[in-house]
């Protein structure tokens, strides 16, 4: 059995900022992986990976297209100079 490619394509939405708590508000940054998690709602949300660029993601809600975060890899590497 071979799997067949397939292709979902979206818009991503901005959220309503008046929907962000800054209590939910999670930064990670994780240092084995050298990557900069940001999660505007909290960790609870499930999420897929979007690229932006060579090490920018945004995190997207997969039922309602919102962007509900950012993963930068090679954080320190790249984007702390």
């Amino acid at each position: 059995m071979v799997a067949e490619d397939f292709t979902i394509t979206f818009e991503p939405t901005l959220p309503d900022p008046e929907s962000i708590d800054p209590e939910q508000v999670d930064i990670h940054y994780n240092h084995g992986t050298d990557t900069l998690f940001i999660h505007l709602f909290g960790r609870q949300r499930p999420a897929i990976a979007l690229d932006v660029d060579e090490h920018t993601y945004f995190r997207i809600d997969p039922r309602t297209h919102e962007i509900i975060g950012v993963q930068i890899e090679r954080f320190l590497a790249t984007v702390v100079v």
